[in-house]
C-alpha cells in the first residue's frame, strides 16, 4: 500500500541518517555496525507492518536500484 511505501522511506532515511560516519571506523567495526543496521531495518520494516516477502521485495528493489545507479566503463 502506499502507507506501507511511505513508512518503508521514512525508515530507510531513518536509518540512514544514523548510520553517519563509518570511514573512519576498523573493517571489524564497520562489519558490526552494518550488522546492527540490517538488524534495526529489519525490526522496523516488520513493524510496519511487511511480511516477509515484502521485506525481500524492498531489498530486491534497492538492490536493483543500486545496480541500475552504478557508473557504466
Amino acid at each position: 500500500s502506499s502507507a506501507q511505501v511511505d513508512k518503508v522511506l521514512e525508515v530507510n532515511l531513518e536509518i540512514r541518517n544514523s548510520a553517519g560516519d563509518m570511514r573512519d571506523l576498523s573493517e571489524a567495526d564497520r562489519k558490526a555496525k552494518i550488522a546492527e543496521i540490517m538488524a534495526l531495518k529489519e525490526k522496523k520494516y516488520s513493524e510496519i507492518p511487511l511480511t516477509g516477502d515484502q521485506i525481500k521485495s524492498v531489498y530486491a528493489f534497492y538492490q536493483d536500484m543500486r545496480k541500475n545507479m552504478a557508473p557504466k566503463n
